[in-house]
This record gives structure tokens, C-alpha cells and sequence, in this order.
């Protein structure tokens, strides 16, 4: 084959093609192909791909034909069935597009690639200006003796909006200025997207996720493997380190360890947020022993008047969920005017009253059933006929729950699949356009437009996709959202789980409270020993007639297997525990289930706090 067909030329010149290739170089011209599709637009105006009898004027292609004759060299290349059966998806998804911007039903300059804007003018804070200096200073040792005896740790903390990430992209800036070369890494997909359209592509700029940067893989499918290309680095930004877990934290200390000399490492985290949900925050712990040792510089920025919520009151409120647990007054002054019911047909009524306005509405539940709960509700008011097709057992695969998709819906996509195209899990958005009932166009929170697919995992076809009107609070862990409903659907939520979600809004207006209030709901990262600390749910919190005694009256009519199990998904201590046996103790005496049978269901339900009172368990029996 020449060439010269395969160039992606847009239309390609006339001196590439012979006489006799007129029609297809000219089929070549009749459409615009948005980025990440050129290549395929120019082998599917081939003539060898046109469909038989189909007017050779027309763009008209047989992508089935394509994919058969190219799908033995991919198996050659070595790819697995999985990869293989998902750029399958992705090469039909792509034509589907094709198809679309042909018949002028799309627009390809949606799909042009984003213009980084230029770092704005700032005023920094004096701790900001110190990590900025810290920085430059790091990048710029050169002497192997002075590295060695520098600090080349640096950890950069500080509550939400006060610039954490502003000040990490303008250190990012600057070095790339200076030619370093340069990795930023966090434990989610949705981060390092983030980071893409916030920083220019460069090729000394490496954005990638923890697991894909240091090549950590789970230990079952293979041993840990040395982080060769990080030595090529001279500055490694972490961020999110509060969320990375123990097991983690362990192969990212062993790859460090390794580079000599050490390229400078900045570490960038709020460690009052969410714990990791593996293990003990051991780099916390470590951070702070090397901390005290004099080994590791730590800057803990504070609110400034640049900082990304200008709402006093809410950045007052922040700042005292954030290191202990408010009191009742305060609570129930911050949500005047803003608690609603539990009545899940009543509250998805009126966020979508409220996002008339332009601005989304995002209900944050402790549990993944309570957002799936929230997201049924939500399809049940704005997409009937699709809540009656799940109904029926309908639906697009997934890999939770079925879906029936329209445009206009909300959602959440929930793999990492290409992160250059904002195709990671986490990303939020509405759909634009339908191409197929599997394939769509999204249009995201941040202005991208992204198609998603069908993707192969373990020889299953699915779609990455789930509702996205409710999510978990840890899901939300480090988005920005415009309306924000808390729902603490399991009493005594895990501490940091209410200052996580009540900071994913700028301002106190645009928080929501589902529900009474509970002190014991907002409990704070490291209060254990606050002596003024509500742990047990108190008289106010726990009327007879309180929307969370009416649910558990609902799981008591059940079987008492389900009646345990189900009942579990509102605990997450000893006193939430307490509380339910109190009230299902009926059920679990009439089927002779003891109170150390309870436990183990508890903990066999990763409720393991609640096994380890087993001696408060057997007190409260007597009771019974």
C-alpha cells in the first residue's frame, strides 16, 4: 500500500494520489476528525473499507471488516483478549463519532484539544512563598555532597482551599522553566486529570497516577517492580498523600529509597481528611517522626484572602470541623435553613429545583447504598421510563448495577481507562449525545468532552459507568462541587467523613443536611482524646420518632440473617451497635443468636471495631 494513504492529512494534497484513488482521497475531505481520530478516519476512508455497494462518494465505513483484519496482528503484538476486546469498544466508539461529525450532527471543534491557559498573576501567602522558595532551592543543589546533606523532603499541608494545589502547579511551572524534569503523581485518575489540563504538555513532565509512576501492582498478580525511570527525575510532587494506604506507603518508601542522588520530593496532603481505608495511616505516622527529627521541612499553609472560598463563615466552620468536633449550637446554626428530611422523593425534588440555576446538585452519603438509594429516586423523578426498564431488568451492564442511559443524566465514570482523554474513574459529567445505548458522549464537570465505552476486565464487557446525582464522601475525597447534600446514612460516621464532605462546596449557602443532626457524625481525624468529644448518639439525636428508628424498624421485619447484616451497614462502632441491638434485640434473642455471634457477624462485615467490644456487648444483653 502507498504511503501516502495512510498520511492523516486534512484534506491530503492532490500530488499524494494517484488518478485512479481520486474518490478516496476526496472521501478524506468530506469530514474534520477531532483529536484522538485521525488516524482511524484516514484508514476507514480507504477504499478496502468502504461497505459493498455503498456510493464511493459517501464516507461509509466497515469497521467490522477493519477490526477483522487487523485483530490476528494485535494478537501477534501480544495483546490479551481483555485489551483486545476493549480497543474493539473504543475503535467502534470512534467511528460511531465519525459517523456523527459527518452528518454535521457533531461539532469536531468540541473536541479540540484544550489551550492551557497562562499561569495567572498572584498574591501568595508567606507560607506559600516559602514552598515556592523551598522548591527552587531543592532543584537547584547540584552538589552531591550538599544534597546529601539537605533535606530533600518536603510536606505541604493545610486545610481545604488554601492553595495547596495553586502553589504546586506554580512550582510545577517555574521547573520546567529551569529544564527539570519533573513527575506529579496521586493515588486517583481524577487528580492526575486535573493536573493535565491545569499544566502544558512538556516533555519533561511526566503526570501520572501512584500505581502507573512507580508501577505497583497488587502482590498476586506480581512481585514489586524497581522504579527505573524515577532516577530521570528531579523533582517528584506526591499529592492526596492522605489517601494513600499502608501497603502502598511501603513500596513508595522502598522505591525513594533507591534514588540516589535523592531528586527533591514534595509530599501534599491534609491528613484531617479520610484515613486510608487499609491499614494504619503509617506515612502519616512516619512524616511526623521524620518531622520531629529535623529530616523532612513541613509548611502548613493557612486561609488568605486569595484562598478559594471567600465565605467567612464557611471557612470559620471548616476551620473548627477540621480539628474537633463541633458542638450542637454550631451545627445547627451552620444548616439553618438547610436540613431536610430523609424522604429520598421530597429531597431529589428539590435539588433538582435548585439546579435550575445552572448549578449541580451532589448528594455525599456515608454508604454505598445510601447514594444508590438517592440515584433510584433521582431516575425515578427526571427519567421514569428508564426507571422502569431497570425495573423490568433492563440495562447496560456495569460493573455494580444495570443502567438505562439518556442524555441529560448524570454520571459518574468508575475505571481508569485513558487518562490523557479524562477517561478515569471519579469524572463527572452529563451526557451529551448518545451514539449508541452503550456509547456516549460525556460532557464533564470541567468542560471536556469525552467519549466513553465499553471496556473488557477478566473477560467481562461492561460499561464504567454508575449514576452520578450521589456518591460516598470518600468517592468525593478531593473534588470541587457546586451543591453539596450530606446524608450520614450510617450512624457514627468514620472521623473526617462530615469535614471531607461539607468541604467539597466554596460556600456555606450550597451545603444541605439530610436528616437530624448528630454530633457524633462529625467526629475529627485525631480526637480521640478530645475530652469534650460526643462519641455516643445523645436524647436530641435519637428520637422515637427519628427517620433512622424508622429504618431500622423497616430491617427488623426482616429475616434475622438479613435483619443482622443489613442492620451492620449503619455502624461503625460500639455505640451505633448498642443502639441497634437495642432495638432488634427482639429478633436476634427470638432466634437464639448470641451476642458473640452478633459480633462475628460484625466483624466478618469488616465491622471489626465492633467485635473488639464484645465485653460491652454482653453487659448490654443483661438488658435485653
Amino acid at each position: 500500500m502507498l504511503e501516502s494513504r495512510l498520511l492523516p492529512e486534512d484534506p491530503p494534497s492532490q500530488e499524494h494520489y494517484p488518478p485512479y484513488l481520486e474518490e478516496e482521497r476526496q472521501r478524506k475531505g468530506l469530514l474534520r476528525a477531532p483529536a484522538g481520530c485521525l488516524h482511524l478516519k484516514t484508514v476507514l476512508c480507504l477504499d478496502e473499507f468502504q461497505k459493498a455497494g455503498a456510493n464511493p462518494s459517501t464516507f461509509a465505513p466497515d469497521v467490522g471488516k477493519l477490526l477483522t483484519s487487523i485483530e490476528l496482528e494485535l494478537q501477534f503484538r501480544g495483546l490479551g483478549t481483555d485489551r483486545i476486546n476493549t480497543f474493539k469498544a473504543r475503535v467502534h466508539a470512534c467511528t460511531l463519532l465519525l459517523l456523527q461529525i459527518y452528518s454535521g450532527a457533531e461539532d469536531p471543534e468540541l473536541w479540540s484539544a484544550r489551550r492551557v491557559p497562562a499561569a495567572p498573576e498572584r498574591q501568595w501567602s508567606v507560607e506559600q512563598r516559602q514552598v515556592l522558595d523551598y522548591i527552587e532551592q531543592g532543584i537547584r543543589v547540584a552538589d552531591a555532597a550538599e544534597i546529601q546533606a539537605s533535606n530533600r523532603i518536603l510536606h505541604v499541608t493545610g486545610g481545604p482551599g488554601t492553595g495547596k494545589t495553586e502553589v504546586v502547579i506554580a512550582a510545577t511551572r517555574r521547573a520546567l522553566e529551569d529544564g527539570c524534569r519533573i513527575l506529579v503523581a496521586g493515588p486517583i485518575g481524577l487528580l492526575v486529570a486535573m493536573y493535565r489540563q491545569r499544566l502544558p504538555a512538556d516533555p519533561n513532565l511526566t503526570m501520572e497516577t501512584l500505581h502507573s509512576a512507580f508501577q505497583i501492582v497488587r502482590q498476586a498478580d506480581e512481585a514489586y517492580i524497581p522504579p527505573g525511570r524515577l532516577r530521570n527525575y528531579d523533582l517528584i510532587i506526591l499529592d492526596e498523600v492522605s489517601q494513600i494506604d499502608s501497603p502502598v506507603w511501603r513500596k513508595l518508601q522502598t522505591a525513594l529509597a533507591e534514588l540516589h542522588p535523592s531528586p527533591y520530593i514534595v509530599l501534599v496532603g491534609d491528613f484531617q481528611q479520610l484515613q486510608p481505608i487499609v491499614g494504619q495511616p503509617r506515612l502519616h505516622q512516619n512524616l511526623q517522626e521524620q518531622i520531629l527529627q529535623g529530616a523532612v521541612t513541613c509548611v502548613r499553609l493557612r486561609q488568605h484572602e486569595a484562598a478559594r472560598s471567600t465565605d467567612p463563615a464557611m471557612l470559620d466552620f471548616l476551620n473548627r470541623a477540621r480539628q474537633s468536633q463541633p458542638t450542637r449550637a454550631e451545627l445547627e446554626s451552620f444548616f439553618r435553613g438547610r436540613l431536610w428530611s430523609t424522604d429520598l422523593e421530597e429531597v431529589v425534588r428539590s435539588a433538582r429545583t435548585l439546579e435550575r440555576d445552572g448549578k449541580d446538585f451532589t448528594f455525599l452519603t456515608v454508604t454505598n447504598r445510601g447514594a444508590a438509594a438517592i440515584n433510584r429516586a433521582r431516575l425515578q423523578l427526571q427519567f421514569p421510563q428508564a426507571a422502569s426498564e431497570l425495573a423490568n431488568n433492563g440495562g447496560v451492564p456495569t460493573d455494580t448495577e444495570p443502567v438505562v442511559l439518556d442524555p441529560g443524566m448524570r454520571l459518574r465514570l468508575t475505571y481508569n481507562v485513558d487518562k490523557d482523554r479524562s477517561f478515569v474513574n471519579g469524572q463527572m459529567g452529563s451526557i451529551r449525545l448518545m451514539l449508541r445505548r452503550d456509547i456516549f458522549v460525556l460532557a464533564s464537570d470541567q468542560g471536556t468532552s469525552i467519549l466513553v465505552h465499553p471496556i473488557c476486565v477478566k473477560g467481562q464487557m461492561f460499561l464504567p459507568v454508575a449514576y452520578g446525582w450521589a456518591t460516598t464522601i470518600r468517592r468525593a475525597q478531593g473534588a470541587t462541587l457546586g451543591r453539596v447534600g450530606l446524608w450520614f446514612d450510617r450512624r457514627v460516621a468514620d472521623r473526617g467523613y462530615a469535614y471531607v464532605g461539607v468541604s467539597r462546596a466554596k460556600l456555606k449557602a450550597d451545603v444541605f443536611h439530610l436528616g437530624q443532626i448528630r454530633r457524633t457524625d462529625w467526629r475529627a481525624v485525631g480526637g480521640e482524646n478530645d475530652p469534650g468529644e460526643q462519641s455516643l448518639p445523645s436524647v436530641l439525636s435519637d428520637s422515637t420518632g427519628s427517620d433512622e428508628r424508622r429504618a431500622y424498624r423497616r430491617i427488623s421485619g426482616r429475616s434475622p440473617d438479613v435483619n443482622l447484616r443489613q442492620g451492620l451497614d449503619f455502624l461503625s462502632d460500639a455505640s451505633s451497635l448498642c443502639y441497634s441491638l437495642s432495638i432488634l434485640g427482639g429478633d436476634v434473642a427470638s432466634q437464639s443468636y448470641s451476642l458473640k455471634t452478633f459480633a462475628l457477624v460484625a466483624a466478618d462485615e469488616r465491622w471489626w471495631r465492633c467485635a473488639v467490644h464484645y465485653v460491652m456487648l454482653t453487659s448490654l444483653a443483661k438488658s435485653l
